[in-house]
């Protein structure tokens, strides 16, 4: 059970996972802190940034604390009152933790930091080395303290003799972290660099590198201090295991193989029995279910001149397993729950552990009722598979050509589907897919050409904000689309009375020309500068199949034109029949069509939500065009040379109001039309 103490002064107090037992929380001196009471290994402290960033460590701090103590002081806070005195500088916090790990008696502790906390434990670490066993920093790279960067500060302390012992990482981005299931071991982390490529591209590669740079490793750790490798073994679908033979300079019999993967595969590799391979599923599901990425890791010593073809006819020792994390970005479960919200499924596919799947998955916020694996998906056949696929969210332990069958099951069903890769191997199904995301960060080149859509930030975020802003915009075409309709009506009518009843002729192409000035920028400006409306994200996707222009929108658009077409036609026949002038009509019934215009736009600013919320949302360019029209109205009116052009006569108070009132009543009625209609016009 996970239970976070948030909101307290300037940080937020972590309570780690519990399996039994409960994490107590010790008042000493009036500084909060918690403890939790672990095995028998080294103490492990963690401060955490004053903005209280815990979460994103709260995986690491779970696996210390099965075999060590963990304690999680309350950040004092800078310039802030309460648990600690008033506090200035890092140098302060650090010399208050100093007298609380003295009350505490703790020497010879792992100390951790994130963000700001890093920079504090930094400072400690300085200032008494021989009390700190290991020092870790993190926090992302642009974070920075007195003009100094984190990276700065790691570089810093990698040139001092007595703080090389460290490991800087950033949770924001996507390189794994490596955290073993009880401790560091030379010969696991040896054997991991040994197994990977000389030049890695992979994350996890890379952590093992970052992590073996980080150490006082003797002189042949790295691959690259005197080995020359002889052979790589690959990875194959049916044996997820990879070896690499390497020789040392001058030795040209024998052979060091080392070998990481599948704990299974190292399993059979090193030819364990069944009561190895049981304990060993024990501890790979416990490590799994903390979200880890688990691998399996194995020496062999080769004393042939010629290599073997196969890795399996080695003779490897198992030596243990390493544990991945490689955090979730923050904005990952809010996307996950938003996708869930518009009816969209998300369904995970990995080739992870089927328990680190599940956890991951858990963690994201994907429900991981039903885990389908590999080997599981490999009996089933196409119309199986298509059945499966509608309730399955999580897909473990899958292969490249698994990829592509789920793609294609879920097209079966009749589902539009995105598939999201980095991958050579990724290809196929990014192409089969109606929609191939890959990743622009660390995805390959192929893995880009073969899709639609290219991710610069590699954020699954991303991709929920480019669906919402999809839905914006076929929003919006249709709301131009149905303006364009609706206004049109009036303008034709008027057009065409005249001619058909012999009456005073009312626009001329000046009057046109107006009106165009006033219905172009809307439909190219203002409606595309809408806001989405406020349940964008909360409606079921539309069918492929669907209109644009639907047979509701339609008339809709006509009843909105009718209305106003017979409006402006009562004031114009009204005027006449009252002895107006023709040039004074013509001004009535001109003014009176362009407020009714504006009324439409207001009406077709929103089809899901009311007047009042309609108006409250911001558009600028829509205020920009109202004032310009506004002022060019008023020009045509007022200034002689202007009126003539128009043929307008002067237009008395009594006519504005009337003008303005029939806009305004245009607005209120179709506003509550709209209301019966709202449910037939949601696209």
């Amino acid at each position: 059970m996970k239970k976070f103490l948030s909101k307290m002064k300037y940080g937020a107090r972590v309570l780690l996972a519990q399996r039994g037992g409960e994490a107590e929380t010790v008042a000493l001196r009036g500084r909060d802190i918690v403890v939790r009471h672990g095995g028998d290994g080294p103490p492990f402290v963690y401060l955490h940034s004053a903005l209280g960033e815990g979460a994103m460590w709260l995986p690491f701090m779970q696996t210390w604390a099965k075999s060590h103590t963990v304690f999680v002081p309350l950040h004092p806070g800078f310039g802030a009152s309460g648990g600690f005195d008033q506090i200035d500088t890092i140098d302060d916090v650090a010399f208050h933790y100093a007298e609380l790990f003295d009350a505490l008696g703790l020497d010879d502790f792992v100390l951790a930091g994130h963000s700001l906390g890093g920079w504090i434990a930094a400072e400690f670490a300085i200032r008494w080395p021989e009390r700190v066993r290991k020092l870790v920093i993190s926090g992302a790279p642009g974070m920075w303290v007195e003009g100094q960067t984190l990276p700065d500060l790691f570089r810093y302390l990698q040139d001092r003799d007595k703080m090389r012992d460290l490991l800087f990482f950033d949770p924001n981005g996507p390189m794994a972290e490596l955290i073993f299931q009880e401790k560091t071991d030379d010969e696991k982390l040896k054997a991991g660099i040994q197994a990977s490529a000389r030049e890695p591209t992979d994350p996890m590669e890379k952590a093992f590198y970052a992590l073996g740079r980080a150490q006082e490793a003797p002189s042949d750790y790295l691959p690259a201090s005197g080995w020359s490798l002889a052979r790589a073994f690959g990875l194959r679908p049916d044996f997820l295991a990879m070896s690499n033979a390497w020789q040392t300079a001058g030795n040209d019999r024998g052979f060091v193989v080392a070998a990481k993967g599948a704990p299974e595969a190292i399993a059979d590799l090193c030819r364990l029995s069944r009561d190895e391979r049981t304990a060993l599923t024990q501890a790979v599901n416990e490590m799994a279910e903390e979200g880890l990425r688990v691998l399996g890791v194995a020496r062999a010593a080769f004393a042939r001149a010629e290599l073997p073809e196969s890795q399996t006819d080695f003779t490897f020792a198992f030596l243990g397993l390493v544990g991945l994390a490689d955090p979730l970005r923050a904005s990952v479960p809010a996307a996950v729950n938003e996708c869930r919200l518009g009816g969209i499924r998300v369904v995970m596919i990995t080739g992870d552990y089927p328990a680190t799947a599940r956890a991951i998955a858990l963690q994201a916020g994907i429900e991981a009722g039903d885990v389908v694996t590999g080997p599981e998906l490999e009996q089933l056949t196409d119309a199986a598979l298509a059945a499966r696929v509608r309730s399955a969210t999580v897909f473990a332990r899958i292969m490249p050509a698994q990829k592509l069958r789920i793609v294609n099951a879920l097209k079966a069903n009749g589902e539009v589907v995105a598939m999201t890769g980095d991958g050579v191997n990724d290809a196929p199904s990014l192409k089969a897919a109606h929609i191939g995301i890959a990743m622009g960060g660390r995805g390959t080149d192929v893995a880009r050409e073969a899709s639609s859509i290219v991710l610069l930030d590699d954020d699954f975020g991303s991709i929920v904000k480019a669906i919402k802003l999809g839905r914006r915009i076929y929003d919006n075409l249709r709301k131009a689309m149905g303006f364009i309709f609706a206004v049109h009506v009036p303008i034709a009518v008027l057009a065409l009375l005249p001619l058909l009843f012999g009456l005073p002729i009312l626009f001329g192409p000046m009057h046109i020309a107006f009106l165009e000035m006033i219905i172009d920028p809307v439909c190219s400006l203002v409606f595309e500068a809408e806001s989405e409306e406020d349940d964008v994200m909360r409606r079921p996707p539309r069918s492929p199949g669907e209109p644009l222009f639907s047979g509701a929108l339609i008339f809709w658009s006509l009843m909105q034109g009718a209305f106003t077409s017979f409006l402006v036609a009562a004031i114009f026949l009204v005027a006449l029949a009252q002895g107006m002038a023709e040039a004074e009509v013509r001004a009535l019934a001109f003014f009176s069509l362009v407020v009714m215009i504006f009324g439409l736009i207001l009406v077709n600013r929103s089809f899901s939500a009311s007047l009042v919320t309609a108006l409250r949302r911001s558009n600028g360019t829509l205020t920009f065009v109202f004032l310009a029209v506004a002022a060019m109205l008023g020009l045509t009116l007022s200034w002689p040379f202007a009126r003539d052009l128009f043929r307008f006569g002067p237009l008395h108070a009594d006519d504005l109001a009337l003008a303005l009132g029939a806009g305004a009543f245009v607005l209120v009625c179709l506003e509550g039309l709209k209301s019966l209609w709202r449910e037939q016009l949601r696209p």
